[in-house]
């Protein structure tokens, strides 16, 4: 298990699963209730390789950053996917701010919002984005290879 992620409200976890199938491209996401430890893991099938995961702030989406430079919305009940995105580069971090927007730090080193419109994007010297942090909607915090960028 790669990146384990829990929701807010801690009533659920989830996880990139280390797959068998990453070699043809491919990867799963599994997601645990904790309220309801007994029920079996729900498993989220992409025809990418998963590289981040994040819930949004009420717990009720959780977002998945692929390798195919896409980011998909998935309900927390899995019920498939609500939509897809396209980022500028791999998203190795996410970083979910409001109901709407989501950060992406992506491997071409750019921190940038992806929502139903991209807004504005800055550079990190290419160096790959490993971390965002956002308290309140708002970005804090960026950091790569190279620099850290607080705002």
């Amino acid at each position: 298990m790669q990146r384990l992620v829990t929701d807010p409200a801690g009533v659920f976890i989830a996880g990139i699963s280390a797959s068998e199938n990453l070699s043809q491209g491919s990867s799963s996401v599994l997601m645990w209730n904790l309220k309801n430890a007994e029920a079996p893991a729900t498993r989220i099938d992409l025809d990418a390789q998963a590289t981040s995961i994040a819930f949004s702030p009420d717990g009720r989406r959780l977002f998945i950053g692929c390798r195919d430079k896409t980011i998909r919305a998935f309900t927390s009940t899995s019920d498939g996917e609500l939509e897809r995105s396209a980022a500028s580069g791999v998203p190795l971090s996410l970083e979910v701010v409001d109901d709407n927007t989501l950060w992406a730090g992506t491997d071409s080193g750019r921190v940038e919002p992806i929502a139903f419109r991209l807004v504005s994007r800055f550079a990190s010297e290419n160096s790959p984005v490993r971390l965002l942090k956002a308290i309140q909607g708002k970005l804090l915090l960026a950091a790569s290879d190279s620099r850290v960028i607080v705002r």
